[in-house]
């Protein structure tokens, strides 16, 4: 009867002493997640105050650079305006000094061709090409298409004004492909097309204005 009476309190002891252990490991790994979960949170809050400082940081840095590029580009249009006259000036200059230079590489027997790389590439030059009229008609409708540089498109408008006065019926039709039809220019078209009615002098005015209104070489552009 004793031995029963051991075995049971023994028994007792035995799940009590797991109880306890089981219910301090509980606590322990309740403690332990809430104390993890709190590192978590703050860490969280850390990094969210950081980032809003490093954004503040660089909204403010932004600012201060599209400041200083707005004062820059008003000073460059102050001292532009300011010292126009002196870069004309120093431009026509720089274009008498460069004739010079061609006329004596010249007068030294240099062709034509090779002496002009003397020359500044926004001066005059003699252009000579040789083509049928379907050939100059071709060129014309490809050259003066608004997507070509503004010295091509002003070269092609002036052969075709030549040509148009010499053949009005052949060359009536030699605008760029907007005005005979549609733009050839797919995703890249300018978005400007010409209307068909116009002549070449009529575009030259519209699309060179100041070439209309300047002389050069003391006679006027019409």
């Amino acid at each position: 009867m004793r031995d029963k009476a051991d075995k049971r309190l023994w028994t007792l002891s035995i799940v009590g002493c797991v109880i306890v252990v089981l219910t301090v490991l509980f606590v322990s790994v309740k403690i332990e997640t809430n104390n993890t979960k709190n590192r978590i949170h703050s860490t969280m809050e850390y990094i969210k105050d950081q980032y809003s400082m490093y954004n503040s940081f660089n909204e403010a840095v932004e600012a201060r650079s599209l400041v200083r590029m707005v004062e820059k580009v008003q000073q460059t249009a102050r001292n532009f305006k300011t010292d126009k006259q002196a870069l004309e000036k120093e431009y026509l200059k720089q274009c008498s000094m460069a004739m010079k230079n061609y006329q004596k590489m010249i007068s030294a027997g240099v062709d034509n061709d090779s002496a002009g790389y003397c020359a500044p590439q926004g001066m005059r030059n003699i252009l000579l090409i040789g083509a049928t009229p379907y050939q100059w008609k071709h060129m014309i409708r490809q050259r003066t298409c608004r997507r070509n540089t503004k010295e091509t498109r002003y070269v092609m408008l002036k052969i075709w004004e030549q040509l148009w006065k010499q053949n009005r019926e052949l060359f009536s039709d030699c605008g760029p492909f907007c005005m005979n039809g549609g733009c050839e220019e797919g995703k890249m078209t300018c978005g400007k097309s010409v209307p068909p009615q116009m002549l070449p002098t009529d575009i030259i005015r519209v699309d060179f204005p100041k070439l209309c209104e300047e002389s050069v070489g003391g006679r006027g552009i019409r």
